[in-house]
């Protein structure tokens, strides 16, 4: 359910914030471990589409932050919005990116990072 508040629609408005830090709390743990896993991947193949996944998988822990900050009231809605919304953007290019340099392989199967 949505609200609107001076213009800007609010996704959250009326639900208790203390279940909404839980809920950031959670994403930001699973967010971490998430980037753990991928960076583990990461070490053992050290390509670039890993490393770009790895990326991708940051927006995710960087939008609980923005999360926290705007339950904090240190973001507005409107910064928080557009910030969310960008680092989607990024979250698909860098996962796009990813695609298409797995596709560009070497004689030895993956291109690698050295």
């Amino acid at each position: 359910m949505s609200f609107t508040h001076s213009g800007v629609i609010l996704h959250l408005i009326g639900f208790d914030q203390h279940l909404l830090g839980a809920v950031l709390g959670v994403a930001g743990l699973v967010s971490a471990f998430l980037i753990g896993l991928a960076l583990l991947a990461y070490s053992r193949r050290r390509s670039w589409s890993y490393l770009l996944v790895t990326f991708a998988l940051a927006t995710l822990l960087i939008r609980t932050v923005f999360g926290f900050l705007s339950l904090g009231d240190l973001l507005s809605a409107t910064t928080h919005h557009v910030l969310e919304h960008g680092l989607d953007i990024l979250a698909v290019v860098l996962l796009v990116g990813a695609i298409y340099l797995a596709r560009a392989v070497d004689e030895t199967g993956e291109k690698s990072i050295e």
